[in-house]
C-alpha cells in the first residue's frame, strides 16, 4: 500500500512524492510506467484513462518528438486534406511560433505536463501585449494540439485541458467605436471626404452593398452578373502566412451568396472600370480583380485601413469631430440604414452572409437613439384608438 507525506494509505500502486504529486506505477509490455498528478484524484484519473486506452488496444508508448516538430506535422496534414483555411492556418502558425514554441517548443511531446501548460500560461500573462481573451486564445490552440496528439495515439491523454481560463474584461467601448454604424449626418461627412481618395469606389461599395472588405477586395470583374443582375460574392482576400495578400473561399456556405445589384452599384463598378483603364490600360481578363492599389496589385488590408485613417484625419483637421470607424464600421452602417428603412431582417441576415438570423440581430440590429423615437412614435396611434373604442363601449 502506498502512502502520502502523511502516512494515510493512498492504495495500490499510489504514492506522493515530495514535491507534493501523485503518482501510479503499471506495467505494460514487461516495463514499469508511471502517471503523475497535482491531486490524488486527477492521478486516479490518469490511470483509468490509461488502463482503458490499453485494454481497448489504443494505448501509445512514448515517443521522442518534439513539441515543434508535431506542430509542423499536425498544421501540414491538415493543409494537405483542406481540414482548416489558409487564413486559418496563418493564423495558428503565427501564434504557435511566436508564443508556444519559445517556451515548450524543443520539449518532448509525451513529457508535457499540467505543470508545463500552467508555465506556458503565467508567461503569456506578463506580455504587456497580450489581454485575458488573447492569452486565452493561445490556451486553446495549445489544447487543440495536444487534443490532436491523443488522437494520433502519441499521448494517452491532454495534460492541459482542465487548466482554467483567465477572467476576460469586456471593453465595451472600443468595439463601440471600431465597429459602430455612422449615424446619416456621419455618413453624409465621411462620404464626402472618401471622394478624394484611390480607394473611394471601394469605399462606396462597402457603404451601399454591405459586404466584407475582404470580400470586396478580391471581386473579380466575372463576378459582376449584368445578365442576372446580380453580384456573386465567390471568395474574399486574405493574408497568408508571409503576410502578403492571397484570395481564398468564404468561411462558410452562407458566405457564398449572390447579391442584387441596383443602378448606383453598378455605377460604381463603371467608375471603376474606367479608373482602372486610365492608369493600367484595358482589362483583358475577368480574372482580374476590380479594385487595384495605385501600383496596380491586389488591394491590402493595411491599405485600406490607412486610408480610412486618412480621412478621419482630414475630418478632424477641418474642426470636425469624428470617431475612428474601420471598414467593418460601413458594414455596420449598410445594415442600419437598411432596417431603418424597412429590410425584412431574414433577407438583411441573407445579403450580409450570415449563417443564423441571431448573428444579423444582435451585432446590427443596435437602431440609432432618432429612430427609436421614430418608431415609438408610430404606435402612439394605435393606443389612442384603443382609448376612444373603450369610452365609447362606456356610452
Amino acid at each position: 500500500m502506498g502512502k502520502d507525506l502523511k502516512g494515510k494509505e493512498l492504495g495500490a500502486g499510489y504514492s506522493q512524492m515530495p514535491d507534493g504529486r501523485y503518482r501510479k506505477q503499471y506495467r505494460f509490455n514487461g516495463k514499469t510506467k508511471t502517471v503523475y498528478g497535482l491531486t490524488l484524484r486527477e492521478c486516479r484519473q490518469k490511470y483509468e484513462a490509461t488502463i482503458a486506452l490499453i485494454s481497448q488496444g489504443k494505448y501509445a508508448e512514448t515517443t521522442s518528438e518534439t513539441l515543434d516538430s508535431y506542430f509542423d506535422r499536425m498544421i501540414n496534414y491538415r493543409h494537405t486534406i483542406h481540414d482548416i483555411k489558409l487564413s486559418s492556418e496563418h493564423h495558428y502558425k503565427m501564434l504557435y511560433r511566436t508564443y508556444i514554441s519559445p517556451v515548450l517548443g524543443r520539449k518532448k511531446l509525451d513529457k508535457i505536463k499540467r505543470a508545463d501548460g500552467k508555465y506556458l500560461q503565467s508567461i503569456l500573462m506578463k506580455n504587456e501585449r497580450l489581454c485575458a481573451g488573447s492569452v486565452n486564445d493561445i490556451m486553446d490552440m495549445f489544447s487543440m494540439i495536444m487534443k490532436h496528439a491523443v488522437n494520433d495515439e502519441l499521448i494517452p491523454v491532454s495534460p492541459i485541458d482542465k487548466i482554467p481560463h483567465l477572467k476576460e474584461e469586456k471593453v465595451v467601448k472600443t468595439v463601440e467605436t471600431t465597429h459602430r454604424a455612422l449615424t446619416k449626418e456621419e455618413q453624409t461627412v465621411f462620404m464626402t471626404y472618401a471622394e478624394k481618395e484611390w480607394y473611394y469606389n471601394l469605399i462606396d461599395l462597402l457603404l451601399k452593398s454591405g459586404i466584407r472588405q475582404g470580400e470586396a477586395r478580391g471581386l473579380r470583374w466575372s463576378d459582376i452578373d449584368y445578365e442576372n443582375n446580380v453580384l456573386h460574392i465567390r471568395r474574399t482576400a486574405t493574408v497568408d502566412e508571409n503576410g502578403q495578400t492571397a484570395v481564398n473561399s468564404p468561411k462558410t456556405a452562407a458566405g457564398l451568396r449572390d447579391i442584387p445589384l441596383r443602378p448606383d452599384i453598378t455605377e460604381i463598378f463603371d467608375r471603376q472600370k474606367e479608373q482602372n483603364i486610365i492608369f493600367f490600360g484595358e482589362i483583358k481578363s475577368k480574372d482580374d480583380t476590380v479594385f487595384k492599389s495605385s501600383k496596380g496589385l491586389m488591394v491590402s488590408r493595411n491599405a485600406l485601413k490607412t486610408c480610412f485613417n486618412h480621412i478621419v484625419d482630414n475630418i478632424r483637421r477641418d474642426g470636425i469631430e469624428f470617431e475612428r470607424i474601420t471598414p467593418h464600421g460601413l458594414r455596420s452602417t449598410f445594415a442600419t440604414r437598411a432596417i431603418e428603412s424597412g429590410m425584412n431582417p431574414q433577407t438583411l441576415k441573407t445579403i450580409l452572409g450570415h449563417e443564423s438570423y441571431r448573428m444579423t440581430m444582435d451585432l446590427y440590429a443596435k437602431v440609432l437613439p432618432d429612430t427609436k423615437q421614430t418608431e415609438m412614435d408610430k404606435i402612439a396611434g394605435a393606443f389612442t384608438q384603443i382609448e376612444i373604442t373603450e369610452s365609447e363601449e362606456d356610452v
